[in-house]
């Protein structure tokens, strides 16, 4: 429930409730086209399914046009698979034992059944493109692709770079999460037939709203419960990844107790010293901070959806920028 609306994501939702069901439906047809020796591998990928997010933005971005095509579907089933791809990758990479409160693939199946997973989620998203003639779409989605890995390899080499700036931050943010929140409303929009003008509106929306994302999640990395969120917390302090508040933190301290805190993420952040880092963290408002930044990014980005006609649609694209805010924290 959003602090701000008080709605639900089955309200924010409800616009788009049944173009949702159809892209359940064909995810399901998609992921039955496997082997059976193969079947509880996917069937464990479907059991940590999300928030639907990303389709939902898709097809929200469609709504605010009136029509949602066979083509919405498509594009909205080819991301959801793309998201599901990389986190199966990403808790590899961040050595998670639960996503979404129930253990990850490589927690179970080990590093190398997991990388071949991701590997076929990516593949099995690509041929629904084919499935669904999606030239025009294809290059917006290699494109996407491309950006996230990019984003990923910025973030593995700057591990436990102390002198990593915001705006090196934010452009890795936007590469690894924020691109395929943009790709998702934009392709709500072009598929729609807007104009070039509208249709950059819609990405540049949801761009800042996964840039908004990603900095709360960085924010519940520190802040958040296991129990309640549902995934393995402070992996990414913990591998020397530097998250917004991490950085603002040390560009607020100086002399002895920058000395420390620097000493402590250098050395990557354990049980012993997470107490004190977090206690810095709340001594310095860095977490509330964040969360500033979080909704001017937002409002930021509504500001580009302002010429668009006002619709239930176009509300549950606002309402969704207030769940990502103020999600479990």
């Amino acid at each position: 429930m959003t602090a701000a609306t008080g709605m639900t994501l089955q309200d924010i939702y409800a616009p788009i409730k049944d173009d949702l069901q159809r892209v359940e439906d064909l995810l399901e047809k998609e992921l039955s086209a496997h082997s059976g020796k193969i079947k509880d591998l996917v069937d464990h990928v479907t059991s940590f399914s999300g928030k639907r997010m990303r389709p939902a933005l898709t097809l929200l971005a469609a709504k605010c046009f009136d029509r949602v095509e066979t083509a919405h579907i498509y594009a909205s089933t080819v991301v959801e698979l793309i998201h599901s791809a990389t986190l199966v990758h990403d808790d590899i990479l961040d050595e998670a034992q639960i996503r979404r409160g129930v253990p990850t693939i490589s927690s179970i199946w080990g590093t190398e059944i997991s990388v071949l997973l991701g590997d076929y989620l990516f593949s099995r998203a690509f041929a629904v493109i084919a499935e669904f003639d999606g030239s025009q779409c294809l290059p917006y989605f290699t494109r996407t692709t491309d950006k996230m890995c990019e984003g990923e390899l910025i973030q593995l080499k700057s591990r436990y770079d102390l002198n990593l700036t915001e705006e090196m931050y934010l452009k890795i943010a936007e590469l690894k999460t924020a691109s395929l929140c943009a790709l998702s409303t934009q392709l709500g929009a072009l598929l729609s037939g807007a104009d070039k003008e509208t249709v950059a509106s819609f990405y540049t929306f949801g761009l800042n709203l996964g840039l908004a994302f990603q900095i709360t999640d960085d924010c519940l990395d520190i802040t958040g419960e296991e129990d309640v969120v549902g995934k393995s917390l402070g992996t990414d302090l913990g591998q020397g990844k530097l998250t917004l508040p991490a950085i603002r933190l040390l560009q607020r301290l100086d002399g002895d107790e920058r000395d420390e805190i620097k000493k402590v993420m250098q050395n990557g952040l354990s049980g012993e010293s997470r107490p004190r880092f977090h206690e810095l963290i709340r001594e310095h408002g860095m977490v509330e901070s964040s969360l500033e930044t979080a909704r001017a990014l937002v409002d930021e980005g509504w500001q580009r959806l302002e010429s668009i006609p006002d619709s239930d649609a176009k509300q549950g694209l606002r309402a969704l920028g207030d769940y990502i805010l103020s999600r479990d924290l």
